[in-house]
């Protein structure tokens, strides 16, 4: 079972790897430009640099890489990052593409997130607080934390 997963994940790590390859040909095939911010946003997103972003704002908030919570938030903000207005339709641009990545259901990509805010909220509150700008009765929900991670790493990019 254990070279199964392995296999399977060098397997999705490849085929990852091959639509950015294609999308990368297609661009360049038709000589589509990037300009101002995008390029910007591009060159963080195919580097180490937002991973370590990421690392650094979830790290305080209890978000632990060997978490699972850790990796699907991860491959969310990177589709965020990658276009902002997934957060206008996280079911169907976010969610469901992970899902599908990870072999499981959209609810349960939602539901991780949600119990990672959690998380967030019971280890570091203030923290929590600040990432939203306004004030918080509780908890937030799956779309507001993730639109705060989200914000907190465009404002560190700028």
């Amino acid at each position: 079972p254990r070279h199964i997963s392995a296999n399977l994940d060098l397997l999705q790590r490849f085929s990852a790897f091959l639509v950015q390859f294609d999308t990368f040909r297609l661009h360049s095939f038709l000589d589509i430009p990037q300009t101002g911010k995008d390029v910007f946003k591009s060159a963080i997103t195919d580097s180490p640099t937002l991973s370590l972003r990421v690392a650094q704002t979830l790290r305080p908030l209890g978000i632990i890489r060997s978490m699972r919570s850790y990796s699907i938030i991860a491959d969310c903000l990177r589709l965020i990052w990658e276009q902002e207005d997934r957060l206008e339709a996280v079911q169907k641009e976010v969610y469901e593409p992970i899902a599908d990545k990870q072999c499981s259901d959209w609810t349960a990509i939602q539901s991780t997130i949600r119990r990672a805010a959690q998380t967030a909220w019971h280890t570091n509150p203030s923290r929590v607080q600040e990432l939203a700008g306004y004030p918080l009765d509780g908890c937030p929900s799956a779309v507001q934390f993730l639109e705060m991670l989200y914000n907190d790493l465009a404002r560190n990019s700028a």
